[in-house]
């Protein structure tokens, strides 16, 4: 990931994510900006929760997975980055709260009082189809041609971002 800082025309290269999780597609973590308010000079800080890790190799090609995806489980783990800090540090991913199950293709929504709903998903694999996988023939994908497995159908909260650690 990198900042591009479009009036000087620089890019700040940032450090990967914490424990090599992808959260975007196929991997889906739920991502969402926290509130910009006065409390916190409307900087801006990006909430990444869930997703999948999956060394480079397992991933395969562009047609097809090189493991049956839908046996890994996803991520807890939630972490969040202020791009743009404005006491003059480097950007830096931090712990939070982790969730209490591994969700790949989770979504947040917003809601009115501050807090975050999370909702959809699934416990183990990636967002994605195949027909087949290596190694794997169609028959043997449990749902079809998808890459996930485990639906959750229960929601969770994000409580108040500003809540201490362990709280949220």
């Amino acid at each position: 990931m990198v900042l591009w800082d479009i009036a000087a025309n620089n890019q700040t290269q940032l450090s990967d994510m914490p424990g090599q999780i992808i959260r975007v597609y196929p991997a889906s973590g739920a991502n969402a900006m926290l509130p910009l308010t006065p409390a916190n000079n409307y900087t801006p800080t990006i909430l990444f929760c869930g997703g999948q890790h999956m060394e480079d190799s397992q991933w395969g090609n562009y047609s097809y997975p090189f493991v049956p995806t839908w046996l890994i489980p996803a991520s807890s783990d939630c972490h969040r980055i202020t791009p743009e800090p404005t006491d003059g540090s480097s950007p830096d991913y931090v712990q939070d709260d982790n969730l209490q199950i591994g969700r790949t293709m989770g979504q947040f929504i917003a809601l009115p009082d501050g807090t975050f709903l999370i909702l959809n998903g699934a416990q183990n694999g990636t967002a994605g189809y195949a027909q087949r996988v290596l190694a794997v023939t169609q028959d043997q994908i449990p749902y079809g041609e998808s890459l996930a497995s485990g639906p959750l159908d229960q929601p969770a909260i994000y409580n108040n971002p500003n809540a201490p650690a362990g709280s949220r």
